[in-house]
């Protein structure tokens, strides 16, 4: 036996086809009255199932053109509809010549049952194609407009409940929600998407002359996919913004709407990056202090010390040496890839020089200079590092200043301030595990003496 479902809702249908054949009939569906209409005539079924509220032609419709046709009229018809559920509506739907009427939703078991039901009867001959007790064509229009009529006032008065429901849903989100038409032209934008973009309209439905561009370009590859995008709004600031965009597509295939739902993410994405940062700087200051740990010597600990920050830095070379209150000279340790002239100069200087008062009374700890003010009368050959920077990290030990490390770089290298918190911390760790070798390296040279 073959039945004919008519619904416009694909998932009513669907369900309605999919409860029929799995219990041994033979379904087929359409999408409204007129697409049943012509199915009846080119292939007639048995036993049709429809909804009332449909577009293009409602149930109502379908059933009185099908009493008007000698060949189809005694097909038995059932309406299964959750919108014409008044009594009023039962009674237009029986005179029209219905064989049962059912009210959706039901739950699927009950509505497994009451298909079962239904079809046993028409099988047993109980359900029969009912005459329709309307015969005149003014009889019935008058009887179908005043249902037409109180169904339309019902649904005006649920979309604007609706409506306003949704309106103060949406207006009070936290998320930005932004729509716009198949030519991407905005058709809504909520308060909270307005206040991201500072975007130069109103909340709300656009007017149809008051269409916009959307503040994001994205809106024209919708995939249901999260992504992330930095845009910039009309007030010429960055936003951070993650979000997803839906194309809405109607059952012809047809694109009729993006949809898409935003959240600014600056605040999460710079606290992802401090957490980085700090991660990154936990480690290398775990790595450096496992090396420390590993240096048997201050030689050891020193070249340990300066390889790691020229690479840190990618620094074209770099010079560590001591210079404590009570030294004559700057005792250089270690000069790596630094100009001669430059590590002639440190080894002459004492610490009476303008430059080294200067660098021990510093209250910062992380100073950047320009080299050829740190070296007077650079000779031809060295003039190519006249233009290099220097980058001097103090070493402090119990509270004091016991050397420094020179890095030179080239002179469009800058440094940030997490950069120089993070030289801060490699020079108070360096110069603690310096310091403390340099201590028992004193110490086991007074008892050897002693």
């Amino acid at each position: 036996m073959k039945v004919l479902v008519v619904d416009d809702n694909k998932n009513d249908r669907m369900l309605l086809l999919k409860i029929i054949n799995s219990n041994g009939y033979e379904a087929e569906g359409s999408s409204n009255g007129i697409e049943a209409l012509e199915y009846v005539k080119k292939s007639k079924p048995a036993f049709i199932i429809s909804d009332i509220m449909m577009p293009e032609m409602d149930g109502f419709t379908l059933i009185r053109e099908l009493k008007k046709d000698e060949n189809i009229k005694n097909i038995p018809f059932v309406f299964y509809t959750a919108h014409y559920i008044g009594e009023r509506d039962r009674e237009l739907a029986l005179k029209l010549g219905a064989s049962r009427f059912i009210v959706k939703p039901l739950e699927p078991n009950k509505l497994l049952n009451e298909i079962k039901s239904v079809l046993k009867e028409y099988e047993a001959g109980k359900i029969i194609s009912a005459e329709p007790l309307l015969g005149a064509e003014e009889e019935y229009l008058k009887q179908y407009s005043k249902c037409i009529v109180r169904k339309l006032e019902e649904k005006i008065t649920d979309l604007e409940e609706t409506k306003n429901f949704l309106d103060t849903v949406l207006d009070n989100m936290m998320d930005g929600v932004v729509a716009t038409d198949p030519d991407l032209k905005v058709i809504y934008c909520n308060k909270k998407m307005q206040g991201f973009m500072k975007c130069d309209f109103s909340p709300g439905k656009m007017k149809p002359d008051a269409v916009h561009k959307p503040c994001i370009p994205d809106m024209a590859h919708a995939s249901h996919q999260l992504f992330e995008i930095d845009h910039q709004d009309k007030k010429g600031n960055i936003v951070s913004l993650e979000g997803i965009i839906s194309p809405i597509i109607n059952e012809k295939g047809e694109l009729t709407e993006h949809i898409g739902v935003f959240r600014d993410v600056g605040e999460r994405n710079r606290a992802k990056e401090e957490l980085d940062r700090k991660n990154r700087e936990i480690a290398i200051l775990y790595e450096i202090d496992r090396m420390f740990i590993e240096s048997g010597t201050s030689d050891e600990l020193i070249e340990t010390a300066l390889n790691s920050l020229v690479n840190i830095l990618d620094a074209e070379g770099g010079c560590l040496y001591l210079a404590d209150e009570h030294g004559k000279k700057a005792q250089v340790r270690l000069c790596n890839g630094m100009p001669p002239k430059f590590v002639e100069l440190v080894r002459q200087r004492s610490n009476d020089t303008p430059a080294i008062r200067q660098l021990l009374k510093s209250g910062t700890s992380v100073i950047m200079s320009t080299l050829s003010a740190r070296i007077l009368g650079i000779d031809d050959s060295e003039q190519e590092y006249g233009m290099e920077h220097i980058i001097t990290v103090q070493l402090r030990s119990r509270k004091k200043i016991i050397g420094f490390i020179d890095l030179m770089v080239p002179p469009y290298r800058k440094l940030n301030n997490d950069e120089i918190k993070l030289l801060d911390k490699i020079g108070m760790h360096l110069g603690v595990a310096l310091g403390n070798l340099e201590f028992h390296k004193e110490k086991i040279e007074t008892n050897e003496k002693g």
